[in-house]
């Protein structure tokens, strides 16, 4: 058995069902899989579909305009998926942007991403930079938040201003990159960083929301495509708001009434974004925002605590209500994706671990609807597809470096597109998957692993 069997056999052992996927789909070409579009649920009542399709609708007429939300709005009535996988900052790290590139390479004009936002600015995703590689091959960031804010997550922190742009401008000068290439940086950072619109925007979540419309547009070959990045837990919260403080829904149960708020207890506890009390880990149904730093919450009489500052909340649909237009309280990524992947039944393609978390939560949730007498979603939540990958592969390189989307900008020759397509046309969705192994060993063992060994074994493409 080769290092590289050794390390995937080790990840997919944790990963059950990321290995049917990769089991059932991995020899297909990256091309085809990318291009395959998921059936909607057949057990989806009209209804619940025109309401999240206005919800999201509403927020991208609001953040880029009438023209995206009306493209947005055809998109998911003819498309009813969405990427969940992504987090929510600026679309150039390479675990996210290459993903959403192969899809546009194989005709894909129109990409909706729901991304977290209950992520802090330090995250290893880097939701508070800009990522290249300059001419050394080092990998060089342009920051629009200090290292004193990188415990806030997305959700809560507030807009950059001009000034920051202005350091930005400074950086880039002191950059070691070509005179041109610097040029080309400004240029995109004064485009779309400087943007009016952005520069106006109330909060940094929004000004993502736009800057990654702009940059996606501003990318080689996706001048005419439409990247709509919205915070998946506003969403949820929106939907909230709107059609579950007062109907008896399943979600309105698991919020507000003691059976349900037992059940939901019951059955996520210990899945992955939701919530584990022994160790503590996660939070019950939302975290909490104090001065802008982000409180878990545990289930104690009927209220949602935080004992170590005492916190607390009475979890009725009033106050809660208020606390979600205030963002003092943001969803958890249980609560979101089970709000609209299961009762909204609309398909979220996630990545490396998302496939396995949505599908622990795909039965917790059938439990607790089924509990509550709710017969009539059990078809709509087992006919849910929670498996359906649509990141953790890579294909694109700058020597032994993933490249991010500020790279494709900077190095890109006039004969990339063309040998992308042939690429994608070659590789297989494993292959893929095996270029980021290292990311993904490390994060099941904690241990290290050169990857340097990856580019010698797949074909993948590379810019320079």
């Amino acid at each position: 058995m080769s290092d590289l069997d050794k390390y995937q056999n080790i990840v997919l052992a944790n990963r059950p069902e990321l290995a049917g996927v990769l089991r059932d789909f991995g020899q297909q070409k990256l091309s085809y899989f990318v291009s395959q579009v998921p059936p909607v649920n057949p057990h989806l009542p009209a209804k619940r579909k025109n309401e999240l399709i206005g919800v999201i609708t509403k927020l991208t007429n609001k953040l880029l305009g009438v023209g995206a939300g009306e493209q947005i709005k055809t998109y998911l009535n003819q498309n009813y998926f969405v990427s969940t996988a992504d987090h929510h900052g600026p679309i150039s790290h390479p675990f996210f942007w290459q993903a959403h590139l192969a899809r546009s390479i194989a005709g894909q004009k129109v990409h909706l991403v729901l991304a977290t936002s209950n992520v802090s600015l330090n995250n290893s995703s880097l939701p508070r930079s800009l990522i290249f590689h300059n001419q050394n091959l080092v990998e060089e960031r342009l920051h629009f938040f200090s290292l004193k804010n990188r415990h806030l997550p997305v959700w809560c922190t507030e807009a950059y201003k001009i000034n920051v742009i202005q350091n930005i401008t400074k950086q880039i000068n002191q950059s070691k990159i070509t005179s041109t290439q610097k040029i080309l940086l400004q240029n995109l950072v004064n485009n779309v960083y400087a943007n009016a619109k952005a520069l106006n925007a109330k909060s940094y979540a929004d000004q993502i929301a736009i800057t990654n419309y702009l940059l996606w547009q501003n990318l080689p070959n996706c001048a005419d495509n439409a990247m709509v990045y919205l915070e998946m837990e506003q969403i949820a919260s929106e939907l909230i708001q709107k059609f579950h403080l007062h109907k008896p829904t399943i979600i309105n149960q698991l919020i507000f009434s003691e059976v349900g708020q037992k059940l939901y207890a019951e059955n996520y506890h210990g899945i992955s974004g939701a919530f584990t009390n022994d160790p503590p880990h996660g939070s019950f149904l939302f975290w909490a925002i104090q001065n802008k730093m982000r409180l878990a919450l545990i289930l104690k009489d009927g209220y949602l605590v935080n004992e170590e500052t005492n916190y607390k909340i009475n979890l009725d649909p009033k106050i809660v209500s208020d606390k979600l237009k205030s963002r003092e309280l943001i969803p958890t990524t249980a609560l979101s994706l089970s709000i609209i992947s299961f009762y909204y039944g609309l398909t979220c393609g996630g990545g490396f671990s998302q496939v396995d978390y949505l599908t622990s939560m795909k039965w917790a949730y059938l439990n607790c609807a089924s509990e509550l007498n709710n017969e009539t979603d059990n078809l709509l939540i087992k006919n849910t597809i929670t498996n359906y990958l649509v990141a953790s592969f890579a294909f694109l390189y700058l020597n032994n470096n993933l490249a991010s989307s500020i790279d494709w900008i900077l190095y890109q020759k006039l004969e990339a597109i063309e040998l992308l397509q042939q690429n994608l046309n070659q590789i297989t969705l494993n292959q893929a998957f095996q270029t980021l192994l290292p990311e993904f060993y490390h994060i099941i063992t904690g241990e290290f692993v050169d990857p340097k060994y990856i580019p010698n074994i797949i074909p993948i493409l590379y810019l320079t």
